[in-house]
């Protein structure tokens, strides 16, 4: 009974350092395969970095160069860019920062704002930082890119930001991509006609374990966690995201990078 509960204990002991100390550190370009026509082969989607005290800005570097792997013509970042800008102020760089993201080298780089960005005084820098390399920030506004045929909406946070679900009109023979940081936002927008709606904010519910699923879930990504999912004909992908938030713990949840590619029907 005692070396039963020693291998217990050790299992447990392997799972705890493997969930802190090396899932967190990991970042893979995860592929993802829609069944669907567009008219670009794929999209990049990253979301939820969290730079600061729990995942260094050192690991922007990283995160470009995995983008540029992908080499979309499009990369849509899906919020949470900064943990909490108050408490970390003085583990970041946003000049740096900014520069780093700016290396993406991607055509058409679009944002929109999660809590995160909201709330710890980032509001006052997360605008600047992403203008600042380049992107495009969405905000309960739509972007039509009209040598692509495609139109993006972005959506404002659902939690903090100020004009929520507000309802767009797909725009009738364009390829249309509804963003918004959680997913739970779709329960409450008219879908018609939308292709393709990506979001984050769960972090794929950060602990997961096998056969009981996902243990923390957020307000806002309680119905729809991670992976793809059917609203009528609409696909709904939710990443799991880069970084952590309060624990600096991932367990089957391993940081991601996700390059979205069209399969014609």
């Amino acid at each position: 009974m005692v070396k039963i509960f020693s291998v217990i204990l050790v299992i447990l002991l392997l799972i705890f350092c493997y969930a802190s100390y090396i899932e967190p550190n990991r970042l893979i370009i995860k592929d993802i395969s829609i069944t669907m026509e567009a008219p670009i082969e794929n999209i990049a989607f990253f979301t939820d970095t969290h730079f600061g005290n729990n995942y260094s800005q050192d690991k922007a570097e990283e995160i470009v160069n995995k983008i540029n792997e992908i080499d979309a013509p499009i990369v849509i970042f899906g919020g949470d860019l900064i943990d909490d800008y108050a408490r970390d102020k003085n583990l970041l760089d946003l000049e740096a920062l900014s520069h780093t993201l700016s290396e993406i080298k991607a055509k058409y780089k679009i944002a929109v704002w999660g809590n995160h960005d909201y709330g710890g005084e980032a509001s006052k820098h997360y605008e600047k930082i992403m203008q600042d390399a380049g992107f495009i920030i969405l905000k309960e506004e739509s972007l039509t890119i009209e040598e692509l045929k495609i139109n993006i909406v972005g959506f404002d946070d659902l939690q903090l930001g100020t004009s929520l679900n507000k309802n767009f009109e797909a725009k009738e023979d364009y390829f249309n991509i509804y963003v918004s940081h959680e997913p739970d936002l779709f329960t409450n927008i008219d879908l018609k006609d939308v292709d393709l709606c990506l979001s984050g904010h769960s972090h794929g519910g950060q602990i997961s374990l096998p056969f009981v699923g996902s243990l923390i879930k957020n307000k806002g990504a309680r119905k729809y966690i991670k992976g793809v999912y059917n609203i009528g004909a609409t696909k709904l992908f939710v990443s799991s995201g880069i970084g952590t938030t309060i624990l600096r713990m991932r367990l089957l949840n391993v940081p991601e990078i996700v390059n979205i590619k069209f399969e014609g029907e």
